[in-house]
């Protein structure tokens, strides 16, 4: 039948995926994912993973945006959202989606997603509110990455926030 057809694809497709083998559980998922099967979320699930790691930030978003919805994947899908956009230098969006779910509970990657509209107020030179996301996001973390340091501080200096800049400057030198 139809359905156990869709089943075994999608079987398939997850098999290769654990073993890694991304070209193959692609076309299985891609078969499966626009259906109305039981493992239509699942196939788009996967079929995201493997395309945000090729760079297919459109086909990821697109497949994002048919489970967002779904209880499964409500938690983990905003930060896979917010990435794509920010991957594609959709600024508006990104900052609009990430308001829009910035309240939701239980929410995975949350800090990430703040990181991400730091990182985006930075790009349109929006230096203000990028201190805020930086300040934020810097301050909750042990270990600290040297890019994010550097930002902050230049976001700083921009500003003419001269003592918080060499602050952000030196551990990003260090």
């Amino acid at each position: 039948s139809k359905s156990q057809d869709l089943e075994a694809r999608f079987m398939l497709g997850y098999s290769y995926f654990n073993l890694k083998k991304l070209a193959e559980p692609l076309d299985q998922f891609n078969l499966v994912k626009g259906t109305e099967s039981s493992f239509s979320p699942a196939s788009n699930y996967y079929a995201v993973y493997i395309e945000l790691s090729s760079g297919q930030y459109e086909n990821a978003l697109r497949d994002l945006q048919r489970i967002d919805k779904q209880s499964s994947y409500a938690t983990v899908v905003p930060y896979l959202i917010a990435q794509c956009n920010y991957k594609l230098g959709r600024d508006d969006e990104l900052l609009s989606y990430a308001q829009s779910v910035s309240q939701q509970s239980g929410l995975q990657n949350a800090e990430e997603i703040k990181l991400l509209v730091s990182e985006t107020y930075f790009r349109k030179k929006e230096y203000v509110k990028a201190i805020e996301g930086y300040n934020a996001f810097l301050g909750a973390k042990t270990s600290l990455d040297r890019g994010v340091l550097f930002r902050a501080g230049y976001a700083n200096f921009s500003v003419d926030k001269t003592k918080e800049a060499i602050e952000f400057l030196k551990k990003s030198a260090s």
